[in-house]
């Protein structure tokens, strides 16, 4: 079951992808997601699936992002499998 502590903890992988411009256009290009409508589609679980799946393609990635997100990589891909992500 999603919570509100998981779509949280996606917003701020989202967030961290989108400080990572190169990546960001990355993700937007192979999701055919515009890069304008990001901020509205934030709080979808879908889409933040997406996203954590996206930096879960990069092991190096992943542990940077749950690093800077004061979390256990674990733990991360735990939220994003709840959201409904395969990481």
């Amino acid at each position: 079951m999603i919570d509100n502590d998981d779509i949280a903890l996606g917003v701020r992988a989202l967030a961290w992808l989108a400080e990572r411009p190169e990546r960001v256009d990355r993700f937007c290009a192979l999701t055919g997601v515009a890069p304008d409508s990001v901020p509205q589609r934030a709080r979808e679980p879908a889409f933040l699936a997406a996203a954590l799946d996206f930096i879960g393609y990069d092991d190096a990635d992943f542990a940077a992002c749950a690093e800077a997100l004061d979390v256990a990589p674990e733990a991360l891909a735990a939220v994003a499998r709840r959201l409904g992500g395969r990481v």
